[in-house]
């Protein structure tokens, strides 16, 4: 079984995927202890929480990351967080940090993030070119990968093993498949009052969930929080962040723990609370992960390279948009 290290898991999803693709991960990389104590306990992988005490990755076949996106998020747009730019920044760093590790020489480094990292692709693909490495710049939606919620993401990746990225043929996953005969458990918040006008509003159309809440608030003209969603249960569900700001089709609540879980598509008894009192704000571990369908289509395909062996020539840099089923190469 080949190895592989995560980079920044924090609760875990990229790990459950990699391991179900049939890598060895039993090591987590850290700057903090943000979220690496549910993995510890969940997965049962060493976590190095100090960047100073890393143990080097020159070698391992497969290294994958999930540092924080908000530097290039659409959640920057919500009202005060111009005011959080230094921490913005920060948080840019910790992916600019990669570049370390792809300097010690895995095989492969992928990382994830959201849409807006692209304005950084000429950033990643001068790293490609300083250590030897194939870029490929995997534009995907979780829902395409057998998760039942949309997610447009780009999986960043460098390989000195050519890969190939087909596009998936997985059956969609509703939401009312993912919640299926859960057991739905009483952890959840009441629906404040501008969002249930809201929400009233989106039931009384129709329509399916495919804008936020807000721009329904803004018809009603009450504020209603950026980014909250309802999880229409003949779809799948739209982005989900926290459980806070994903809403029940049916009920004027937000969704549950395990309603979170099942459309993020973590097991059931993935403890996500420890010793400390269930609360729907625990779930935005779950959000701030890649969801394991995802983790794991990719994690797959960096598998079938690596034991192909093709290797590459000249770097070169790829863009795969998977939705459309495209590949070019980017000079």
């Amino acid at each position: 079984m080949m190895e592989a290290v995560g980079a920044h898991i924090f609760a875990g999803g990229f790990t459950i995927g990699v391991r179900r693709a049939g890598f060895d991960a039993r090591v987590h990389l850290e700057d903090g202890t943000y979220g690496a104590e549910i993995a510890t306990k969940n997965l049962g992988v060493k976590t190095h929480t100090d960047r100073a005490s890393w143990p080097s990755v020159s070698g391992v076949p497969f290294v994958y990351a999930n540092p924080p996106c908000v530097g290039w998020s659409a959640a920057n747009k919500a009202p005060g967080k111009q005011a959080q730019r230094a921490g913005l920044e920060a948080a840019k760093g910790v992916t600019f940090g990669l570049r370390d590790l792809l300097g010690q020489g895995p095989t492969v480094l992928a990382t994830e993030s959201v849409p807006g990292v692209r304005r950084e692709f000429p950033r990643f693909q001068s790293w490609a070119r300083d250590f030897g490495y194939n870029l490929y710049l995997v534009k995907v939606d979780t829902s395409l990968l057998g998760a039942p919620q949309r997610r447009l993401r780009y999986f960043v990746v460098w390989s000195r093993v050519a890969l190939d990225f087909p596009k998936p043929s997985m059956p969609v996953v509703t939401v009312r498949d993912a919640w299926g005969d859960i057991q739905h458990d009483d952890v959840y918040n009441q629906m404040p009052e501008n969002t249930r006008k809201a929400w009233n509003l989106w039931k009384d159309s129709g329509s399916p969930p495919v804008r936020g809440l807000h721009h329904w608030g803004e018809r009603l003209g009450v504020p209603v929080p950026f980014l909250a969603y309802v999880a229409g249960l003949d779809y799948p569900a739209p982005t989900f962040i926290c459980a806070d700001r994903m809403y029940h089709p049916l009920e004027p609540r937000t969704l549950n723990v395990a309603e979170s879980k099942a459309i993020c598509a973590y097991p059931q008894n993935f403890d996500i609370h420890l010793d400390r009192k269930p609360s729907v704000s625990h779930t935005r571990y779950l959000g701030r992960s890649v969801l394991p369908p995802a983790g794991e289509w990719l994690a797959e395909r960096v598998r079938a390279g690596l034991e192909a062996q093709k290797g590459i020539s000249e770097p070169a840099t790829y863009l795969v948009d998977v939705v459309k089923g495209t590949v070019q190469k980017w000079l």
